[in-house]
């Protein structure tokens, strides 16, 4: 029986014994100490790839990466990548682009080439509220937009942040 599975059987009992529903949430709370891993338990393992890729795919349009760039494919793979292995943002260089150039049959040259061009599309495109909201004052006001390598952790971070990871 997994977790969840005895989650839901704990909450039939009580319903059984005149669970009203002013009591529901008391009851769930109650239920989800007796079992912390399994609700309200978020994790990269509880968080379905594909609401992850919706999640990522709304920032970015929302920030201002086209979806017909490859770039946006890169970015989005990079993202997830990122997201799910926190270690790899600390090699996006030596890493991640070869990861994606693998995964997409090009080279980490071309896959860091067309990141940056997605950044620079959405930097000269996006709205500057919409890009403060992610980058806030992390971003070099010299050169004016993030690198590949900060585009990519800051996305992650502010997903692992909202999820609580």
């Amino acid at each position: 029986m997994t977790n969840l599975t005895k989650v839901a059987s704990h909450l039939r009992e009580m319903q059984k014994e005149g669970l009203s529903l002013g009591d529901l949430a008391d009851a769930i709370e109650k239920v989800a100490k007796m079992y912390p891993n399994s609700i309200a338990s978020t994790n990269q393992e509880t968080i379905d790839d594909g609401f992850l890729k919706l999640e990522i795919t709304r920032i970015m349009h929302e920030i201002g990466i086209p979806a017909k760039t490859m770039g946006h494919d890169y970015i989005r793979r990079g993202i997830e990548l990122a997201f799910k292995n926190p270690n790899l943002k600390n090699a996006i260089t030596k890493d991640l682009y070869s990861v994606l150039a693998k995964e997409f049959n090009s080279t980490p040259t071309r896959v860091e080439r067309t990141i940056r061009h997605a950044i620079e599309t959405a930097w000269t495109r996006g709205k500057p509220e919409v890009l403060e909201r992610y980058f806030g004052y992390t971003i070099n006001p010299e050169k004016g937009k993030p690198t590949n390598n900060e585009f990519i952790s800051m996305i992650a971070d502010s997903l692992r942040l909202k999820y609580k990871l």
